[in-house]
């Protein structure tokens, strides 16, 4: 998935997210990469998350550059279980989220 596709995937999270006080939107990517854009007021959050492995380090830069995450914004790391809804099948997600104020909305 280029840059530019993730871009246009981006502007439209942004859009839905923006129309209520409080929101989040789910896509998923290419190569089972799965990426959550939520906000609460001016609080983003900005969540990839891949079945047993983090997504590389160049797929959390391409996504930080197109959901305009501001530099300096650390991301944080971990790991959840959860169930397969049809298998009831556990498995392991791994999870890069980043949060971030967004210091042009209203508040």
């Amino acid at each position: 998935m280029t840059m530019q596709t993730i871009a246009r995937v981006a502007k439209v999270m942004r859009f839905d997210i923006d129309l209520a006080p409080k929101a989040w939107t789910r896509r998923n990517l290419p190569r089972g990469l799965s990426v959550v854009l939520s906000h609460d007021g001016p609080a983003y959050r900005l969540a990839m998350a891949r079945r047993d492995v983090y997504p590389s380090p160049e797929e959390i830069d391409v996504c930080c550059r197109a959901y305009n995450v501001p530099e300096g914004a650390e991301p944080n790391r971990f790991i959840t279980q959860t169930y397969l809804p049809k298998t009831n099948c556990r498995v392991t997600i791994h999870v890069v989220e980043i949060t971030w104020q967004d210091l042009d909305s209203p508040q």
